[in-house]
């Protein structure tokens, strides 16, 4: 019950928060107030293409507007601190850069992907059935039929990605993690009524790889290296 009112919970503010665009005048109250924080010293990187961001959504003709993109140009710009978020960041970049560039790195990638989905099945259907072994009868087949559908269902989506992998990487990390998501928002919920310590284990290595794959799109995006497809938004 907590983790689907976790789920629920998530659901509901993915669709209610986040969505709506800025208005005018509210991207333009959002850089100034940004703004105001750099009135005693050079501006951060990040600050300045957050507020830049900002001005871009605000009324062009607006005369704060014109003064505060005046003031930004204005502004020294802080050195950039090499934190040690940012250094390991930008090692798992490079490494990452180094293994795509291999002929064989797609090929890797499509048979570990296929691995770690046929684990999922396999492992969820044991879970499953030594659940349905066990309990009552009547929840116990619900929660296997919900366990074993909806990985597969996860497994189908994975299993899309794959085939578009050779044509766009970024489309097919879409679809990984489309299939992620069906196990981590679906799967999960009856993986934990049957066992809470292979739900939270399976959790667990279903958000490492999903953060993977936002990381891998990412760094796609980032790089714009998209011979075999299309940029697109990480999801």
């Amino acid at each position: 019950m907590i983790y689907g009112l976790f789920v629920i919970a998530f659901l509901v503010a993915r669709a209610s928060v986040g969505q709506r665009r800025l208005s005018e005048t509210e991207a333009l109250a959002n850089a100034l107030d940004l703004l105001e924080g750099t009135l005693d010293g050079p501006i951060e990187p990040d600050d300045q293409a957050r507020i830049h961001r900002l001005l871009e959504l605000a009324d062009p003709r607006a005369p704060l507007t014109l003064f505060a993109e005046h003031y930004l140009a204005e502004l020294p710009q802080a050195a950039e601190r090499a934190s040690l978020v940012a250094t390991v960041y930008r090692r798992l970049a490079d490494g990452y850069e180094e293994f795509m560039a291999n002929p064989w790195a797609e090929r890797a990638l499509s048979v570990g992907v296929v691995v770690y989905a046929a684990v999922a099945v396999v492992g969820v259907t044991l879970v499953a059935t030594a659940a349905s072994a066990s309990g009552p009868a009547e929840t116990s087949t619900v929660a296997t039929i919900g366990q074993v559908a909806s990985t597969i269902a996860g497994a189908a989506l994975v299993g899309r990605g794959v085939l578009s992998l050779g044509r766009s990487r970024s489309t097919a990390y879409h679809w990984f993690m489309r299939g992620l998501l069906v196990w981590i928002l679906v799967t999960q919920v009856f993986v934990f009524y049957s066992s809470q310590l292979a739900g939270l284990g399976g959790l667990i290595l279903d958000l490492v790889a999903y953060g993977s794959l936002r990381f891998a799109l990412t760094r796609e995006i980032v790089s714009g290296r998209h011979p075999h497809g299309a940029a697109s938004r990480p999801g």
